[in-house]
């Protein structure tokens, strides 16, 4: 069976586990996956030129413009089943990937939102959590200080995640995860204007990743960028009803819950340590007596347990201090806080 037969049978075995009746459709889609970089950005690598050499250095100077070359095999799973060799780009195309260029341009909506806010007020995972119980669509716009992210969502999903951060563009964040060497990178990058513009397409077609590779750290990246929206204390947030994604995306293999769950548990030391000595004698009261949503969803250990010991009359405190581990104090003080944020439980200060 060919290399390629052999991707394809395990791409469809994956698929239908995990996805159904998309099986027959997702392999040509995942082929087609277009990285949360618009195409502005292909040149948007913060690579050197020197950094290409590790990939470059067996190759004669003066045939560097027509040569052709393979990966090394110990950078790269299954290099050397590679059923054809890789065309190098031209020296001038190789220096202009390897250039440091401005992040993306956001998106220009053209109308007012349907509604606008403040973190201090209405924290992101408050926010995402309505929309991900309110199967909303539509565009969020998030920014604090100079950062801005623009998340599409659809049916209460995450479907796209962009973002003006050079460290979230996708062929950084494949360098740092260790996907990809700086050199594959700069080449890739390259290459792009003969795939469309999409580094995704890129990857694939050059053999470096496979599809199903793509994919998950697509997902795993929108996964981690909506955590860190999730960690933020302040900043200002914009939602356009309905607003449609325009650029090719496909459905991640995102829990929004777990999502939630996982930023409030990513949340900063300070942050809790503040919330902590805030609402330490507050008493914990359910909304609701059983929670809106099973919460084994947000997939966090002890977060059930933790809710039926809210009883209306333990303070934040005491629910806190019943261990003496100081991390285990802030993790419970996280749960808390994500109970709190996603509107299952509240905390109130009673009068004497």
């Amino acid at each position: 069976m060919s290399v390629a037969a052999q991707a394809t049978v395990s791409a469809a075995g994956f698929l239908d586990t995990d996805f159904g009746e998309l099986a027959q459709d997702i392999e040509h889609a995942v082929l087609h996956l277009q990285s949360p970089v618009p195409a502005a950005v292909e040149l948007d690598a913060s690579v050197r030129y020197a950094s290409i050499e590790d990939a470059i250095s067996s190759i004669a100077p003066e045939d560097a413009d027509h040569a052709l070359i393979d990966f090394d095999d110990s950078q790269v799973e299954d290099r050397a089943r590679r059923s054809r060799p890789v065309p190098i780009p031209s020296t001038e195309e190789i220096a202009r990937a390897a250039v440091q260029v401005e992040p993306p341009q956001l998106d220009d909506i053209g109308r007012e939102p349907t509604m606008a806010g403040d973190f201090a007020t209405t924290a992101p995972i408050t926010l995402l959590y309505r929309l991900t119980t309110g199967r909303a669509t539509g565009l969020l716009s998030v920014q604090v200080g100079g950062i801005k992210k623009e998340i599409y969502v659809r049916g209460g999903v995450a479907e796209y995640v962009t973002s003006n951060m050079a460290g979230e563009l996708l062929g950084n964040y494949l360098v740092s995860r260790g996907a990809l060497s700086p050199g594959e990178l700069a080449m890739a990058l390259a290459m792009m204007p003969h795939y469309g513009g999409k580094l995704g397409d890129t990857l694939v077609g050059l053999g470096l990743l496979k599809p199903l590779e793509v994919f998950r750290h697509l997902t795993y990246q929108v996964r981690q960028k909506l955590i860190d929206v999730c960690t933020w204390t302040k900043g200002a947030f914009a939602w356009y009803d309905g607003a449609e994604n325009t650029r090719t995306a496909f459905p991640l293999d995102l829990n929004s819950f777990e999502v939630l769950g996982a930023g409030a548990m990513a949340m900063r030391d300070d942050t809790i340590a503040h919330w902590m000595i805030e609402r330490a004698a507050s008493t914990v009261v359910r909304v609701r007596a059983r929670p809106a949503i099973e919460l084994e969803r947000f997939e966090i250990a002890g977060l059930p347990t933790l809710f039926t010991k809210i009883d209306g009359e333990k303070t934040v405190g005491q629910l806190i201090t019943d261990s003496l581990d100081p991390t285990a104090q802030r993790r419970t003080a996280r749960m808390l806080i994500l109970l709190e944020q996603c509107e299952m439980v509240r905390t109130a200060t009673i009068a004497l």
